[in-house]
Formats: C-alpha cells, sequence, structure tokens
C-alpha cells in the first residue's frame, strides 16, 4: 500500500497547491483595490 499511499499524497498536494494558488490570485486582488 505504499503507492496507494504515496498517490494520495501526491493528489492532496496538487489540491493544498491548486488552491494556494487561487488564495494569492484572490488576496491579490484585494491589496490591489485597497
Amino acid at each position: 500500500t505504499i503507492g496507494a499511499l504515496g498517490n494520495l499524497t501526491f493528489v492532496l498536494g496538487i489540491i493544498i497547491f491548486i488552491f494556494a494558488v487561487m488564495g494569492m490570485q484572490l488576496f491579490g486582488k484585494n491589496y490591489e483595490e485597497s
């Protein structure tokens, strides 16, 4: 189950990375407005 655990961690990392990029873009817009 080492492969399954690694695959799950990889997918989780991608999801966190996507949310981080989206959050940075949102915060960037807010900082530009204010």
